[in-house]
Parts: C-alpha cells; structure tokens; sequence
C-alpha cells in the first residue's frame, strides 16, 4: 500500500488522488513497470538524436569519441529529472545504443547509397582505442552524474483553509 512521503499515513490506491488526506503533501503516483521503461526508453531515444545532431554538427576532422553522447545523456537525465540510479542508467545506455545505431545507419548507408566500399585506410592509433573502449565506462558516468545535477522536484502542498471567524461578546473565538 503507498504512503505519504511526509507523514507516512497510507494512502487509498485511487490513481486521482493529488492530495494527502492527512498532511496536505501532492500526491504524485509514480509509473510502474512497462511505463516506466517506456518513460526512460523515450527519454533515451530522445538524447541519442540529440548525440547524432551534435556529432553531424562537428566539425569532420574533429573526432569527439563518445562526448556527444556523454554530453545528452547528462543533459537528458537532467531535464527528465530521473530520480534514480536505475533509471539514469537505462537512460545512459539507451542513449549510447541508439546514437550507436543511428550513427552506424548513417554511415553505412551513405557509403552503400554512393556505391563505395567501407575502406577508410585509417589506421587508429592507442588514443582512439583507448576512447572507443572507455564508451561503455562513460555511459556509467554520464548515468551517475545526470543523476547527481538532476534538481529535486519541489514538494506542491494543498491549500490550508482558514480557519473561521465568529464574533461574539467579549472578543474574537477562532473555531476550527
């Protein structure tokens, strides 16, 4: 049975409850199961794109490894205002898959589109296998620190109802 997160008063399973029956404290019925995942996988998806539009961006010569992705994952994490590690991290590593994915698309494609073979002749070097197997780790650290920076939700309480007025002989009597 849910409860009240100020005074702990356990609350009736009615999904329009906004309001503590007890304490006044909004009443915020999180989502369970397939939509939650559903919440932190659109969240995800929506970072990857971000990733790409930044990596298409960039300039060509410049090779930003895995920051376009560190850099939406935090910033999507932080606008969702993801309140827990699991779900920072379903964020994080949805992010870096579907940029992954969409990247990898992107091209691959144009080179089939053009006919031409995927040879590159490049040749990586210590620093860029180093970057590309640091990806998985970061995607931890984008997780972690989205969840730290991600600002607390402010605590809405109901309107407390004056308390009335009755005038009588020999001054004010306040009733509740």
């Amino acid at each position: 049975m849910p409860r009240c997160p100020r005074c702990g008063t356990p609350l009736p399973k009615d999904e329009n409850l906004r309001f503590c029956p007890n304490c006044g404290t909004r009443i915020k019925f999180r989502p369970v199961g397939m939509n939650l995942v559903m919440k932190d996988l659109s969240a995800g998806v929506f970072g990857a794109l971000i990733s790409v539009m930044i990596f298409i961006l960039s300039p060509p010569e410049v090779n930003l490894y895995f920051l376009p992705s560190f850099a939406s994952a935090i910033f999507v994490i932080y606008i969702y205002r993801v309140r827990e590690i699991k779900d920072a991290l379903i964020v994080a590593f949805t992010v870096y898959l579907f940029a992954n994915g969409i990247l990898g698309g992107l091209v691959l494609g144009t080179f089939a589109m053009a006919g031409e073979p995927y040879n590159t002749h490049w040749i990586p070097q210590i620093h860029d296998v180093i970057l590309y197997s640091f990806e998985p780790v970061s995607a931890f650290i984008a997780g972690y620190v989205g969840l730290r920076i991600s600002p607390a939700r402010v605590e809405e309480r109901a309107p407390v109802a004056a308390a009335e007025r009755e005038e009588r002989l020999g001054g004010v009597v306040y009733a509740s």
